[in-house]
């Protein structure tokens, strides 16, 4: 008879198998008192307003830091992003720190008594909607020299809902917004905002909670001529200047 231990590959799944996401987070985040889908402070650096986020928006944990959007990602990216290591010595890492001992001895089994000092957050056992609530202001020249560019005035951004951002709050968190930056809020029945930050990264660009089946316009269909479609309603803004 053969005898011995059958050799388990060392990969996220197999990771996951025995610790969760959250696990991950836990143990990794420097400050122990952040919330799942609440904004706190970043572990990247020193701050006065929190700009970091994790979340199962996606139905699975990630975080992202909206300061510097390049960091984002899953609980293993949040490794790596920590400590500057590469993805595969993220995972044996992980693996020693929780004692798996999927490859090598170290500490083996000491992940039953780290998980075993917090309870898992029932959040992490379906997807969370984000709340996105907004202070409006009055435009300001630079904001409405912008929407110029594109022959839109101050009255066709009143009728299509599109407001110039004084506060915002993520999760009934307060988000940073920097003032040198051009802000909009486009608002959806009355309760969903998509933030539009033109000149911003392409990553932080966009801050939705708009559902992706919302449509608008659907009125306009008509089997007796061709529709164009709009992908966003700035474009449908400037294609009624020629299609009316």
């Amino acid at each position: 008879m053969i005898k011995g231990k059958v050799k388990i590959e060392l990969t996220a799944e197999t990771i996951l198998k025995m610790i969760s996401e959250f696990d991950i987070f836990m143990y990794y985040m420097p400050n122990k008192n952040w919330k799942l889908n609440e904004a706190t402070y970043s572990p990247f650096r020193q701050e006065n307003n929190p700009s970091f986020l994790i979340g199962n928006k996606n139905g699975y944990l990630s975080f992202i830091d909206f300061a510097d959007t390049d960091k984002h990602g899953d609980c293993f990216s949040f490794v790596q992003a920590i400590h500057g290591c590469s993805y595969n010595d993220a995972l044996k890492l992980i693996n020693c720190d929780f004692g798996l001992g999927i490859c090598g001895t170290a500490n083996i089994g000491e992940y039953k008594k780290i998980i075993s000092s917090y309870k898992q957050p029932e959040e992490c056992k379906e997807k969370h909607s984000v709340m996105i609530q907004v202070i409006t202001r009055k435009f300001t020249k630079e904001e409405l020299g912008y929407w110029a560019k594109y022959h839109v005035d101050v009255q066709e951004l009143r009728d299509n809902h599109i407001y110039s951002i004084d506060k915002m709050f993520l999760n009934r968190k307060r988000f940073p917004l920097r003032d040198s930056e051009l802000r909009f809020g486009y608002l959806y029945e009355g309760r969903y905002w998509k933030i539009y930050v033109p000149f911003a990264p392409k990553k932080r660009k966009w801050l939705s909670n708009v559902p992706l089946k919302l449509m608008g316009g659907l009125e306009n269909l008509n089997k007796e001529h061709n529709t164009l479609l709009c992908k966003s309603l700035k474009d449908l803004l400037v294609c009624r200047k020629v299609y009316s």
